[in-house]
Order: C-alpha cells, then structure tokens, then sequence
C-alpha cells in the first residue's frame, strides 16, 4: 500500500471533529474527508470490503460534485444542501422518485455503508 494510501486513525477523527462548526452545522468538506480516510480503512481490510469502498467512492464523488458545482455554495454544509434540496423539490420525501442521486439520498446511502462497517 503506498504512503499516500495508509490509513489514519488520527486523520479521520480529526476531519470529522473538524466538520462540526460551532453553530451546529456539519461541513459537507470535512465530512468527506473523514469518508476518504475510511475508504482507507476498507481498503486495508481486503478484498471483501471492496465493495462497499468502491460504492462509497462513487457516493463522495456525487457529493463532491454537487460542491463544485453550480450550485456549490449551497453544499457547504450538511444542513444547508438538505434546506436547498428539499426547497427546490429535489428530494422526493413522499416515494422513490427521480432525484435518485439527491446529495441528500447520496448522504443517506454512505451512513448504510457505515453500519456495514459495524458489522
């Protein structure tokens, strides 16, 4: 495993103390910075895992792009894309509808893989 690929313990929980602001939001940054180091952490426990952090590569980089987007500065924290998203109808609260690929479904869909990390 390359040096650039060494899984961090101290690097993850310093990103995700980092994503907590003192007004309470969580920024969306920081928060996929700590998903990035635990992809790491997947990665080094072997192939078995390799689904689940090839899955959460894919779902950091919908986020990431909802953040450099054109709408990026909306993105900025976890509660500013939820206001966004669900202001502007792009999460369906009621049915499975067509923003599959909502920052907010994309969200949700990271924290199930981390309760297969509990496992």
């Amino acid at each position: 495993m390359a040096a650039a690929e060494t899984f961090r313990l101290s690097e993850v929980l310093e990103s995700f103390r980092r994503c907590l602001t003192q007004s309470g939001d969580l920024e969306l940054e920081h928060y996929l910075a700590g998903w990035k180091g635990l992809v790491k952490f997947m990665g080094s426990l072997g192939a078995v895992f390799s689904f689940i952090s090839k899955d959460a590569v894919t779902k950091i980089q919908i986020l990431e792009n909802y953040q450099s987007g054109e709408n990026g500065r909306e993105y900025k924290t976890i509660q500013s894309m939820v206001k966004y998203e669900v202001d502007h109808k792009l999460v369906d609260v009621k049915k499975r509808g067509d923003h599959w690929d909502s920052g907010c479904r994309t969200l949700l869909r990271l924290h199930r893989a981390l309760r297969w990390l509990q496992l």
